[in-house]
């Protein structure tokens, strides 16, 4: 099983330590790309592999764990989503929902 984390800010971050701490592979990639990533994973030793998003999304579980605004850009990566399990750690304490709603109203 291949395992990879969308997303390198607290939740990312968090997430690509715990996997550390257990020793398990994990491929981590952020909009800005790997060379971005390497003091991290570095820091978390070689359990941590920087990719960039296209590759991360070849894994079979993938962790989403970029802002909620940013969804149609990481699905873009692949033409097909069939047979991933993408976990969505999205955080929704931002503004989308209210600017979305006074947009609405």
């Amino acid at each position: 099983m291949k395992y990879a984390i969308i997303g390198s800010g607290e939740i990312g971050s968090a997430l690509a330590r715990a996997f550390a701490r257990k020793n398990i592979e994990v491929a981590i990639a952020n909009a800005r790309g790997p060379k971005t990533l390497a003091g991290l994973a570095e820091e978390l030793g070689p359990s941590v592999f920087p990719r960039s998003v296209q590759d991360a999304c070849e894994a079979e579980i993938i962790f989403l764990s970029v802002p909620f605004t940013a969804h149609p850009d990481v699905a873009k990566q692949l033409k097909q989503w069939n047979d991933k399990i993408v976990v969505d750690t999205t955080s929704i304490r931002t503004n989308y929902f209210e600017e979305a709603y006074e947009q609405i109203k």
